[in-house]
């Protein structure tokens, strides 16, 4: 099936406040505080070095943009990645991902295969899984203690479209509460306030679908860029790592952004808007803010910088890349901030600054 319609709208109903009251998720989102004061910010540097550089060469930890296609290329269970022809490959290698990925997005004929090739992106980030060992694993299990202190705000965001986060989270017995969310696939135990603690993906993420059964079959499946879903009643958040392959397999629609310059989704929707739009209230804010192995995109990604650019609150910004760094200080002194009094950099990697950023949230 081909759907390439400028104007394509996939209809579903519009929920009502006296219908989201009866949904699980809707009630935890009023559980979590509304203005955190503490906000951790991730990306794919933090995800990378999240663990032992051993098992980042084994394959066990999702790699950085430049080592991305590679991965996925080769992947031979990825088969809408690893049949694209030698040309785009030399794309790929010659350019930045996101670059490569505009190019790939603008050629017709590889069009055609773009919302399996989300999928499959779903698929490949949806195996990594953390161990005890990891930073995030300990990150969480500080967070988990610190919620039981009620005097403690905090909130995530991460652009990574991975669960290690919030696998995390939840093996150390706090539950992520992600707006926009109607569906999950596995009945929620008990949770007390103590418990809840907001996770915000602005770029979507692995375990996000947009359930469909209009779409079946083999045929291919296009959706023109400024096609969207008419819906506002949220996504299926899939809890059961088991479960993800099975979405995939069935073509529910991936609630992911692709990762180019535009960060544009599969097709427009309520989910991503929301957690856009919550992404900026969090930041606004936020008292303290600490930015983890985030790419200092400020010219492409203005979705996010440009509310970090308006925000009150102090930065800490982590990256160990130099040239991050110079886009860093660039980006803050067109925002009118002083090094010092608005925000300071922290030229090291996860590991080494971990200590660091538990003490710049409190959560030491």
């Amino acid at each position: 099936m081909v759907n390439d319609g400028e104007s394509t709208k996939l209809q579903g109903g519009t929920w009502d406040e006296s219908e989201l009251s009866n949904l699980p998720s809707y009630g935890l989102e009023k559980r979590v505080a509304q203005k955190p004061e503490y906000l951790l910010f991730f990306g794919a540097g933090a995800s990378f070095g999240s663990d032992g550089s051993h098992l980042a060469k084994q394959g066990r930890l999702p790699p950085l943009g430049k080592e991305l296609f590679s991965a996925l290329h080769q992947d031979p269970k990825l088969k809408y990645w690893n049949k694209l022809p030698k040309n785009f490959k030399h794309l790929f290698e010659s350019l930045s991902f996101e670059e490569a990925m505009d190019s790939l997005d603008d050629s017709e004929e590889w069009a055609k295969e773009s919302f399996r090739r989300d999928l499959d992106l779903s698929r490949y980030f949806s195996r990594f899984r953390p161990q005890q060992s990891n930073l995030y694993w300990k990150l969480a299990r500080a967070i988990s203690k610190k919620l039981k202190n009620h005097k403690w705000s905090g909130a995530a965001i991460t652009i990574n479209y991975e669960r290690l986060l919030e696998e995390s989270l939840m093996r150390n017995s706090v539950f992520t509460v992600v707006r926009g969310v109607t569906f999950y696939d596995d009945n929620l135990p008990p949770l007390r306030d103590d418990q809840l603690f907001e996770v915000c993906y602005p770029h979507g993420a692995c375990q996000f679908f947009l359930g469909q059964n209009w779409f079946t079959g083999e045929g291919n499946i296009v959706f023109g860029k400024e096609a969207q879903a008419l819906q506002s009643a949220g996504v299926n958040h899939i809890l059961r790592y088991d479960n993800i392959p099975i979405a995939c397999d069935m073509q529910q629609i991936a609630m992911i952004c692709r990762y180019q310059s535009s960060k544009r989704p599969t097709v427009k929707n309520y989910f991503i808007d929301a957690q856009q739009s919550r992404c900026s209230e969090l930041i606004t804010n936020a008292k303290r803010i600490t930015i983890i192995g985030v790419f200092c995109s400020h010219k492409t990604d203005r979705h996010l910088w440009q509310s970090l650019g308006s925000t009150h609150a102090f930065i800490t910004y982590v990256n160990l890349s130099g040239h991050s760094q110079f886009l860093f200080k660039e980006w803050a002194t067109q925002h009118g901030k002083v090094d010092g009094n608005n925000y300071r950099v922290i030229p090291k990697t996860f590991r080494d600054a971990f200590q660091e950023i538990l003490e710049d949230s409190e959560l030491e």
